[in-house]
């Protein structure tokens, strides 16, 4: 019995892994559009980031990233030019810094 138990408790171990992986764990740091636009494809289901959101470096579009609506850490964004924030409007807590550093907002 306890072997059957045993068992059963190992193939479980793949569908708790699958069930943590929708959010990657801990700061998140994407510095070009190609992984803001990759990352719903990753983390298809992530609405929440364990940490810091850290947005840097060629990023012009941050539509990619309207799923998320929590994060526990800062919220970081050190940006060149940029149009608007769209994408994080569905951002509704931040638990630390809010932190915005666009060098122009353009029309």
């Amino acid at each position: 019995m306890k072997q059957l138990l045993l068992f059963c408790l190992l193939l479980s171990l793949p569908l708790f892994s699958v069930s943590s992986a929708q959010c990657p764990q801990g700061n998140i740091i994407l510095d070009s559009q190609n992984e803001v636009n990759h990352f719903p494809l990753i983390y298809p289901d992530c609405d929440t980031v364990f940490g810091d959101l850290i947005l840097k470096g060629n990023i012009y579009d941050l539509n990619p990233l309207s799923q998320i609506t929590y994060i526990s850490g800062s919220l970081d964004i050190h940006l060149g030019e940029m149009q608007n924030l769209s994408g994080l409007q569905n951002v509704n807590h931040v638990g630390k810094d809010l932190i915005i550093n666009v060098v122009s907002i353009y029309d």
